[in-house]
């Protein structure tokens, strides 16, 4: 991990050093998120690389693929069969 001082102006912005910049693939308009960590830390992050994360973290909970609401519907389907209160479903 690379380390580098930089200071806050009184506006509240930061300068992120260029070589930072470039390593992390941030260019001048990047959108980026900041997340204050559960140990006071500020994270930044490319938006569009923190939404991939997300979607990577959203697929490794469903490794069947397929329709998540589908999954769930046909769950509570049988469910609600189990409980004799299938005819109470719409279709």
């Amino acid at each position: 991990m690379t380390a580098e001082l930089a200071k806050i102006d009184k506006f509240g912005r930061i300068t992120i050093p260029a070589a930072m910049r470039e390593a992390a693939k941030l260019d001048a308009g990047t959108e980026v998120v900041l997340r204050l960590d559960s140990e006071g830390r500020i994270l930044l992050e490319d938006r569009l690389a923190g939404l991939r994360r997300a979607q990577e973290r959203c697929r490794s909970l469903n490794p069947e693929g397929g329709s998540v609401v589908e999954s769930f519907l046909r769950e509570r389907r049988e469910e609600a069969v189990r409980e004799g209160l299938a005819d109470d479903l719409p279709a």
